[in-house]
């Protein structure tokens, strides 16, 4: 959230970008832990 925040307010790095980019990616399409569907709730807030 803080990477997608940062890089929304024009504060950017490759780090940022790729930090972001691995935790969206990481997560498979329906995984779920506790009840949660991590990869869409990343999702949810990004977009």
């Amino acid at each position: 959230m803080e990477a997608d925040i940062s890089i929304n307010h024009g504060i950017t790095s490759k780090h940022l970008t790729s930090g972001r980019e691995g935790m969206l990616n990481h997560y498979k399409k329906d995984e779920v832990i506790n009840g949660i569907n991590v990869n869409a709730l990343f999702n949810d807030i990004i977009l």
